[in-house]
């Protein structure tokens, strides 16, 4: 009753229904902070590693939404560009 939608309405639309109840999620996530900050000797995959706005809003929508999830975080640490010598993404997008 706290979430408005379009032309004040607080029920949910009905297109929107929870379709990842019961879902096992793997997220792409980058450290970058504020959004996300890794601790150290930690392995990047668990979520309780993870801190900053984005893990907090992830978490939260877990919760309300009934998924569990893990993060993949790329090799090399980045959100991923395109090499026009070799044809290929690096980061997240060519993980």
């Amino acid at each position: 009753s706290s979430i408005q939608f379009l032309g004040g309405r607080t029920e949910v639309p009905s297109p929107f229904t929870n379709r990842l109840s019961g879902f096992h999620l793997r997220l792409g996530i980058v450290a970058e902070p504020p959004l996300a900050y890794l601790t150290q000797n930690c392995s990047d995959s668990v979520p309780e590693c993870w801190s900053g706005l984005m893990p907090t809003i992830t978490e939260k929508l877990a919760t309300d939404l009934n998924f569990t999830f893990e993060y993949v975080y790329p090799e090399d640490h980045k959100y991923g560009g395109y090499n026009t010598t070799t044809g290929s993404w690096n980061g997240m997008i060519g993980d």
